[in-house]
């Protein structure tokens, strides 16, 4: 029974080691590897997270090896400043840990010039205009909503210039239905309406005088009898 629990305990341990990165809500969002002036004490990375989050359980590591323990706790963005120079301008990279397990990575990263640009984590990664403690300027996520938006304005002037065309030529068949029968009259239509209410009249004055004839002859024939 003893060796049921333990097997089943390990199993436990061993699935939610698995998934522990997974189900981490902080991700790098930021890093800027060569800022403006000296490297030392001016770089910095940034981390984010939707719900409030305990970093004594998480450190970080560079392409070299180095290790970072974090500390505190925090809510949407947070900048961590590193004391010195930590970051290498060219093939550099930063690791992510809790509790020796990998939560986030970022790409290779690479930046040569002393300005303002920095790494920004977006559907992926992109080297644009750095925006620390906002939310990231990602030019990817710009172009699809300005073309997601002019793909629905297309469609709305479509569908009005569309209802505009229907309507004109809804009323212009209006216009042909209601007009027609009232305007169109002449001495042909009415003399053949005039010729069938004849026809009509003569055909009933027969069938009645047919029925009048065998009335007759049915009260000669009883007459008689």
């Amino acid at each position: 029974m003893c060796l049921r629990k333990r097997n089943s305990w390990n199993l436990a341990l061993i699935i939610f080691l698995f998934f522990a990165p997974l189900i981490s809500g902080i991700e790098i969002s930021e890093v800027e590897i060569n800022p403006p002036g000296e490297d030392s004490g001016n770089e910095w990375i940034e981390f984010y997270s939707k719900e409030e989050v305990d970093l004594r359980n998480y450190k970080i590591i560079n392409n070299d090896g180095n290790e970072i323990f974090l500390e505190g706790e925090f809510e949407n963005y947070f900048v961590y400043k590193c004391e010195t120079q930590w970051l290498d301008n060219s093939d550099e990279k930063v690791f992510l840990y809790e509790n020796n397990n990998l939560v986030f990575e970022t790409c290779l990263l690479e930046d040569n010039a002393n300005d303002r640009k920095t790494w920004n984590y977006c559907s992926s990664w992109e080297f644009i205009e750095g925006s620390e403690r906002e939310e990231n300027n990602c030019e990817s996520e710009n172009k699809e909503e300005e073309e997601s938006e002019e793909i629905v304005l297309e469609g709305e002037e479509s569908f009005e210039n569309l209802s505009v065309d229907v309507f004109l030529e809804s009323e212009e068949e209006e216009e042909i239905i209601y007009l027609s029968p009232q305007n169109i009259k002449s001495s042909e239509n009415t003399e053949v309406l005039f010729e069938s209410k004849n026809e009509k009249i003569k055909k009933y004055a027969i069938y009645g005088f047919a029925l009048f004839c065998i009335f007759i002859i049915v009260l000669l024939i009883f007459d008689r009898r």
